[in-house]
């Protein structure tokens, strides 16, 4: 079991023979994803491959601020 408080999004996908279709929302239940996605498991992959990229690139520009904050007391900008 898991708390609630611990999700930031629940993600869901609805899997249909001619369109997959991608939901997301968060505990409060506010829509932050609601669109059609590829029916092919090449542009799935390719899908999930550019949000790892994008986290991926945003983590990396947070641990640069958090480290010119630490380092010198400075906020960075995101």
């Amino acid at each position: 079991m898991f708390e609630i408080d611990d999700v930031g999004v629940f993600l869901g996908l609805d899997v249909g023979k001619a369109a997959h279709h991608g939901h997301g929302l968060t505990p409060a239940g506010k829509k932050v994803l609601d669109k059609p996605l590829p029916n092919s498991e090449p542009e799935l992959w390719a899908v999930f491959d550019k949000v790892a990229d994008d986290l991926r690139q945003f983590l990396e520009m947070l641990e640069h601020s958090l480290t010119r904050f630490i380092a010198d007391g400075e906020a960075g900008h995101l």
